[in-house]
């Protein structure tokens, strides 16, 4: 039999370990499950009813690959009013979920070899998602610096190869929130050169 030769990051990918803390948490009797990111409660009924609604209208067909015109539309006007942001239709591409949207953003972004700083502790599929775009990832230990941004270590990490910093905050798993100085550190840091910041902002505000 013929053996595939796959891509040889796909190799070297490991099993997400929250999935693998989530399969033995359902295992286990009486375990009360902490590890996916999910509410504690089901989808609301108004949600469901305008997904029958769809359903019913036939709306189960392909649309634009960055989303449809009304919802790209309310994500617009949502950011601008919610978060101060001036951002158009144009400028927005909608993803099933942050993971994707990292991929999508670091696999255009990236060429083999390539560096991403990532402030540690973070959440494990960073590396993963690097890993498969043929990159490395620099790890900018926070632990000592109060889960901070401390400037002289993250210029320290900074090489011709250095092509992205991903920002958590709130972070996942620390909790932690980047203070004005960890900011204006990773700005100075990439001013004038060819390094792009991906913030992954998941958690910066409750579900409205």
């Amino acid at each position: 039999m013929m053996q595939c030769s796959l891509n040889q990051a796909v190799y070297q990918a490991g099993r997400s370990a929250i999935r693998e803390y989530a399969n033995l948490a359902r295992e286990t009797e009486g375990c009360i499950s902490l590890t996916l990111g999910e509410p504690d409660f089901d989808t609301p009924v108004n949600i469901t009813e305008k997904v029958n609604k769809a359903f019913e209208h036939h709306e189960t067909h392909y649309i634009k690959n960055n989303g449809t015109q009304q919802l790209l539309q309310e994500i617009a006007d949502f950011e601008n009013k919610q978060n101060g942001m001036h951002c158009s239709v144009d400028q927005i591409i909608v993803t099933a979920g942050a993971t994707e949207g990292i991929f999508l953003t670091l696999f255009t972004l990236m060429n083999p070899g390539d560096e991403v700083i990532v402030p540690m502790p973070a959440f494990g599929l960073y590396e993963q998602i690097v890993h498969l775009c043929r990159g490395t990832v620099v790890p900018l230990y926070t632990s000592e610096d109060d889960f901070q941004i401390n400037p002289e270590k993250l210029n320290a990490l900074i090489t011709p190869k250095t092509k992205a910093v991903i920002l958590n905050s709130p972070n996942n798993p620390t909790g932690c929130i980047l203070n004005r100085s960890s900011m204006d550190a990773v700005h100075d840091a990439v001013k004038r050169k060819e390094i792009f910041v991906l913030c992954d902002d998941v958690y910066r505000q409750p579900f409205l």
